[in-house]
């Protein structure tokens, strides 16, 4: 008996966890859900991301360069046969064995600022690297939000697909009930029967549209199963009028701040130490060395007096390192004074490109200024389009209520009541697709002024 309640205890643990762990699979995902998601685990991001590391890393190399160098070296030879000493210069002929070490370092005094420009060179590309990938994420993440918004439209669509079915249905009876009564003809049952089937297509076809763009949104995440996807359906009211949207000068001002335009200055500004440096090259330049080295070779001899005569004895290994020690410090001066005009050609091409990025950096202005323009008049378009639309499906909600009254009566035909219910129909998707369409239009100009996308 305890074995069977230890087993049954067991058995409703697994189906609790297993149930929390579907729910956890299965949880909606919001807006800010997928675009956090995406900028986490976009591939395409994660790319764009290197050429910061790339930048970064040239920037730790410009900066290392305005420090001293310092190297060592050493070496081992064996020679056989006749060859010459290199500490006594004097020609031996029997095998010899010698060994050298050193030390070395020289930097940089003056080279016409070219160290300092390469490290603000550097510097700009690193900021304008990381505006370029602050770019690419503000488009990933307005390309989310409008897969994100065409799942809600496409879920507002069947949702009213589904009530237009029921609607159906309820007169479908009602018109059943008048027809054995011998209130209505038969023929009024078939049409009406004949418009619950359209609208049953009608379903099918907003049911795939929505799987469609719930397939789409859940590929632009890079989600490894887009089984059991599902997005959390906020509650989102018609606009009953329009939104202080600003005026175009200010919305660019404001948009000035986006990482396209920093970008673009910074590349500017980076093109301007790339003619700094090219400029340098035309300057004298002053750099200090010093080495430091010793060595020992087996052909060295130590002469020592004995009885008044100098006997040969071995040099220890000790002793000749600390007696060839050798230690140079030197200056250098470089005037350049001709080089086949490379110098000045590097000097013109740097020119070049400093005008090039300027016109860049305008027209990504310029560019900026025309999209906000056309952000404008799309959102108050799109707002007058909403409003037509929802004035269009009002006056045919009463138009539908009135010719439902007049065809539960026998005074239009079954024609006419589907015709009715057609138009409302297509007036209902029209509004629903127009209210969209605004909030995304009004949320691309709240992007431009710094305000995250909204969907409430």
């Amino acid at each position: 008996m305890k074995r069977l309640s230890l087993s049954i205890s067991i058995f409703l643990l697994l189906i609790f966890f297993s149930t929390k762990g579907l729910k956890a699979q299965t949880q909606a995902w919001s807006l800010d859900s997928c675009i956090n998601y995406a900028l986490i685990n976009n591939i395409q991001i994660k790319q764009s991301e290197l050429s910061i590391r790339s930048a970064q890393s040239n920037l730790k190399k410009s900066k290392a360069a305005v420090l001293p160098s310092l190297n060592a070296g050493g070496g081992y030879n064996l020679n056989y046969g006749t060859s010459v000493d290199p500490f006594t210069y004097q020609f031996v002929d029997y095998n010899t064995n010698s060994a050298n070490i050193g030390f070395s370092s020289s930097l940089d005094i003056f080279n016409g600022m070219r160290n300092y420009n390469t490290y603000e060179k550097s510097r700009y590309d690193f900021m304008a690297a990381m505006k370029d990938v602050e770019k690419f994420k503000n488009d990933i993440s307005l390309n989310i939000a409008l897969a994100y918004m065409n799942v809600l439209l496409s879920n507002e669509l069947v949702n009213n697909a589904k009530a237009q079915i029921e609607n159906t249905k309820l007169q479908l009876d009602k018109t059943q009930k008048l027809v054995e009564a011998g209130s209505l003809p038969q023929g009024n049952l078939l049409e009406v029967e004949a418009q619950q089937a359209s609208e049953q297509l009608n379903l099918v076809n907003a049911q795939n549209q929505l799987i469609n763009a719930k397939l789409n949104l859940a590929q632009m995440l890079d989600l490894d199963s887009v089984r059991n996807f599902e997005i959390l359906v906020p509650q989102i009211d018609n606009p009953e009028q329009t939104e202080l949207l600003g005026n175009i000068d200010d919305i660019y001002n404001n948009a000035l701040k986006l990482p396209q335009v920093e970008s673009a200055e910074l590349k500017l500004k980076s093109a301007e130490k790339n003619l700094s440096i090219s400029r340098s090259y035309m300057s004298p330049s002053l750099s200090v060395s010093a080495s430091y080295g010793t060595g020992y070779s087996s052909a060295r001899k130590k002469y020592a007096l004995v009885e008044g005569r100098p006997v040969e004895q071995e040099y220890p290994y000790n002793e000749q390192l600390k007696d060839n020690m050798s230690t140079t410090i030197s200056l250098r001066l470089n005037i350049p004074i001709f080089n086949k005009y490379a110098t000045r050609n590097a000097i013109e091409n740097s020119i070049v490109n400093v005008e090039n990025q300027r016109y860049q950096m305008q027209l990504v202005k310029n560019q900026l200024y025309k999209d906000i323009q056309k952000a404008y008049t799309d959102a108050i378009g799109a707002y007058e389009k909403f409003l037509a639309a929802k004035k269009n499906y009002e006056a045919l909600k009463e138009s539908f209520v009135y010719t439902q009254k007049k065809f539960d009566v026998g005074m239009v035909t079954a024609v006419d009541f589907n015709l009715a219910k057609t138009n409302l129909i297509k007036a209902e998707s029209n509004m629903a697709s127009a209210k969209y369409e605004y909030i995304f239009k009004k949320n691309i100009l709240n992007f431009y002024q710094g305000k995250p996308f909204s969907i409430k």
